[in-house]
């Protein structure tokens, strides 16, 4: 057992190849993980963008104001409540800020869609 360590070690130092493999194969695991901890926080963004919206729809239902509602305040508080329960572990600050920029574009994107549909249902180009 010991000899057949050895020239495994032996082989490892001596044949680039196999420790470039090697190497590639531990850099893609690490930035696998990484990239696996960045998607799940964008999905626990999109979990606390979602609950946002669906409580200002509750709270116009009951006719209170949203204005006073911190909507990427609660959100954060969603997303990181999404993160615990699953034991994905909290936000750090690098994730509040990349779901800041999230928030921010997923609000950008639902302001164009109202848009869009305002002016589709005020006026169409083509006759149907």
């Amino acid at each position: 057992m010991i000899d057949l360590l050895k020239q495994l070690l032996a082989n490892l130092v001596t044949n680039p190849g196999v420790l470039i493999t090697i190497g590639l194969t531990v850099l893609g695991l690490i930035l696998g993980t990484k990239g696996m901890r960045r998607r799940r926080v964008l999905w626990a963004g999109q979990v606390g963008y979602m609950g946002v919206e669906s409580l200002k729809a509750q709270l116009r239902e009951e006719g209170k104001d949203t204005a006073a509602l911190d909507k990427a305040g609660e959100a954060l508080r969603l997303a990181t409540e999404y993160m615990v329960n699953n034991n994905w572990g909290e936000l750090t600050p690098a994730d509040q800020e990349l779901l800041k920029i999230q928030f921010q574009s997923m609000h950008g994107a639902n302001k164009l869609t109202e848009k869009l549909l305002t002016v589709g249902k005020v006026a169409t180009p083509f006759p149907h």
